[in-house]
């Protein structure tokens, strides 16, 4: 089975420059989510819904790691890191799907703006995801070409490749 691979970033730019400026404003984006929620819960605490307070609160704790991994991306693409940029990916992914929960419960209870920002979160980040991993095949066959070894080959760990893995 093949895997969406891109080449470029929204079509037009490259994809590391891409990644950076995607990782920059995922950082943003989370931010301003974990703000929102923060805000949202604080106004909605007096109307003792404890559901809806849960699972802002979830959210803001994804948003807020969501912050952490950004931070991962950017440094990881500018030093060109294979591992970190698959550890952010691995991150990223079960992110996303933890995202996926609050927001059917944030649906289920009739509150749209808080299930649109999670709903955007989950969007963006899969972009990001599906990005960060061109950019991890593209680094691989890079160090494929220079004929560098994978990394850590003393430590016994088996380098099962990319295309395996889908992450």
């Amino acid at each position: 089975m093949k895997v969406f691979e891109v080449n470029s970033c929204c079509f037009c730019c490259p994809l590391r420059w891409g990644i950076l400026l995607f990782g920059y404003i995922n950082m943003a984006f989370s931010m301003l989510a974990a703000f929102t929620l923060a805000v949202e819960i604080e106004i909605r605490e007096r109307s003792g819904r404890t559901a809806v307070e849960l699972t802002g609160a979830f959210l803001f704790a994804i948003f807020g790691m969501s912050v952490i991994l950004s931070i991962l991306l950017v440094y990881a693409t500018y030093e060109k890191d294979r591992v970190m940029l698959r550890l952010y990916n691995i991150y990223a992914v079960a992110t996303a799907m933890a995202t996926v929960i609050p927001l059917a419960l944030l649906l289920y209870m009739h509150e749209y703006f808080a299930a649109t920002v999670a709903f955007l979160g989950i969007v963006l980040q899969s972009y990001v995801i599906i990005l960060v991993r061109s950019e991890v095949l593209n680094l691989e066959k890079i160090a494929r070409r220079k004929n560098v070894e994978p990394p850590f080959p003393e430590d016994g760990l088996v380098d099962i490749p990319d295309r395996e893995l889908l992450i």
